[in-house]
């Protein structure tokens, strides 16, 4: 009967863990470097991790894909807004015809520097829009990526919301 009842408690508290933790008003990266604020849960859905996101929240009508990724990078190199932009645009084209930057913006956190940037390109499934959000802390770059089809994503709330609240962490601020 105890050990029945340890097991009930404890899947209870991972329950109420993972639901304070997938449902929670923020979301923090596992090194606490980044955060953002979690998508309305009545129209988002939360995935699991998997080996190339952090996080990925899909929209219950399936019209926009919101999640995060980070890459480590190599020795103290910078974010440099035009070898980013080509990037972003050549990985699209790997897939999908008429790739255009619609707009590229860059914005101080801090000592830290943020780049936003939104692209287009077609594909058989139709228009394609991706927005992101890089930040690079502590070698490493963690991306906040929007993307959707058929709908602008510079001019949808949620987008607007979730890149908006894309920021560093305290602890974050204090890494060298």
């Amino acid at each position: 009967m105890n050990r029945f009842l340890a097991h009930c408690l404890l899947i209870t508290s991972l329950s109420l863990t993972l639901s304070q933790t997938i449902y929670s008003a923020e979301w923090k990266s596992p090194d606490g470097m980044v955060s953002l604020s979690v998508p309305d849960p009545t129209r988002f859905e939360f995935s699991p991790p998997t080996p190339d996101c952090l996080v990925i929240w899909e929209a219950k009508n399936e019209s926009l894909t919101m999640f995060v990724v980070a890459s480590p990078v190599p020795g103290n190199q910078t974010l440099i807004k035009a070898f980013v932009e080509f990037g972003f645009l050549d990985e699209l084209k790997k897939t999908m015809k008429n790739v255009q930057l619609l707009s590229s913006t860059s914005e101080r956190q801090g000592s830290f520097e943020a780049l936003l940037m939104t692209a287009q390109a077609d594909n058989e499934e139709g228009t394609h829009y991706v927005t992101q959000k890089l930040i690079l802390v502590n070698s490493k770059v963690y991306n906040a990526v929007a993307r959707s089809i058929n709908k602008d994503t510079r001019s949808h709330p949620d987008v607007t919301a979730f890149v908006n609240s894309f920021k560093i962490t305290e602890a974050g601020m204090k890494t060298p």
